[in-house]
């Protein structure tokens, strides 16, 4: 069995900005941009950083900075951090392919070069797994911009022909299915989840339900998109919050299992509080989802997979539901950070 010693997390954030830096001053669009979006809104552009590229000679420093290896392909490693969600570490040797530099990521590339007013040449099938584009390049230094749909890959997705009929044709399927409140809505909802899961994997699936998801909060909450006029939409956002009526608990468990999600923890807002739930993650889609609904301290860390008891009273959560609808149906993600 393998162990790993905690690492200190700041020491490896510390690095990626010391890195986020360098590469910052050799592209004065990314120093523009990154003072944009704080003059702005106040926000870090270091969040929306997908990867670092670096040399071979320099990935020694990377196991004591609590990295760790993710995948390997014949010329490139990937590193992810162990313990904490940072950008992605590109380990080359000599590749023309992946230059040393800085990746960001974006929602949608032609959109952000159509608002950032610049022009380039969009590695990569449109709406596929990964796509890219070099904005700018020096001697020791490469920016690109990259879009990414449940895919840790590193190689621009060339699709079939058939790929965006199944993308669309799955997107549409759950952007359109019942968000009843009555059984049939979630019922139906995890059936759905799972043919997608069949028709394109887990991974594909997954990706698609949160971008719906999101997708869906932006219409419920249409004041929430500040990061659109910049062009660099809401990629970095992977956490989502859905609060669940009791009745429905179990099913939501179910549907985000279905879909690869794998349970981080239980937790417990505590006794006055009333409620707590379940948190999961996604390895590839880079996904974190909350799962929240009024609890009983003897329910904590039970089987949320059975169904829950119904309750006299409705605490928060319940109440929340019962006057707004459950997260999953006609609310919509309760937050998206």
């Amino acid at each position: 069995m393998t162990t790993h010693t905690l690492v200190d997390i700041s020491q490896a954030r510390a690095w990626l900005h010391s890195l986020f830096q360098e590469h910052k001053e050799q592209h004065p669009a990314l120093k523009e941009l990154e003072k944009k979006l704080m003059d702005q809104y106040g926000a870090h552009l270091f969040d929306w950083t997908d990867h670092f590229t670096i040399e071979e000679g320099s990935a020694e420093i990377l196991e004591e900075r609590g990295f760790e290896l993710a995948f390997t392909m014949p010329t490139y490693r990937v590193f992810k951090h162990r313990q904490a969600r940072l950008p992605l570490v590109l380990v080359v040797e000599g590749s023309t392919k992946h230059p040393v530099g800085i990746a960001m990521r974006v929602d949608d590339i032609s959109d952000f070069l159509m608002v950032q007013g610049w022009e380039g040449c969009v590695e990569g099938s449109p709406m596929s797994p990964y796509r890219r584009c070099l904005i700018s390049e020096k001697k020791e230094s490469a920016f690109f911009v990259v879009e990414r749909r449940g895919s840790r890959s590193m190689e621009p997705y060339y699709a079939p022909e058939s790929y965006l009929d199944e993308y669309f044709t799955a997107k549409e399927r759950w952007q359109s299915r019942l968000r009843t409140e009555e059984g049939e809505g979630i019922q139906k909802a995890l059936l759905l989840a799972q043919e997608l899961v069949e028709t394109l994997g887990k991974e594909r699936a997954a990706w698609i339900v949160l971008e719906c998801e999101k997708r869906y909060g932006r219409f419920k909450n249409p004041s929430d998109s500040f990061q659109n006029y910049l062009g660099l939409g809401r990629a970095h956002m992977h956490n989502y919050t859905f609060r669940s009526s009791r009745k429905f608990f179990h099913f939501l468990v179910q549907l985000f299992e279905v879909l690869g999600f794998k349970r981080i923890e239980s937790f417990y807002a505590g006794e006055e509080q009333g409620w707590g739930g379940e948190l999961l993650t996604h390895e590839v889609c880079d996904g974190v989802v909350r799962l929240v609904v009024d609890l009983d301290p003897e329910e904590v860390y039970g089987d949320k997979r059975e169904p829950l008891s119904e309750k006299a009273a409705l605490g928060t959560i319940g109440l929340w539901c019962a006057l707004q609808g459950d997260s999953i149906l006609q609310s919509g993600p309760y937050s998206i950070e």
